[in-house]
């Protein structure tokens, strides 16, 4: 099996739920359904708070800790 070594949240509507985040029909952010290593905001997010998102994702050791979450600028 795959075994998922960090989570994303891309974008504001995974970083918040967005327009769609008090919609009946969405559960709102990405971290109200599974836990989020890294928020990376922006609508759309640019390339760089990509790159970032990724760099502070790896440059943690070890597996993320319970309730941990990054969010970038």
């Amino acid at each position: 099996g795959v075994e998922i070594l960090r989570n994303f949240a891309y974008g504001e509507c995974g970083c918040t739920g967005g327009i769609f985040g008090e919609s009946y029909a969405s559960l709102g952010r990405v971290a109200n359904v599974i836990p989020v290593d890294v928020e990376i905001p922006g609508c759309p997010p640019s390339p760089t708070a990509l790159l970032a998102g990724i760099l502070a994702a790896i440059s943690t050791k070890g597996p993320p800790e319970e309730g941990s979450e990054p969010t970038l600028p």
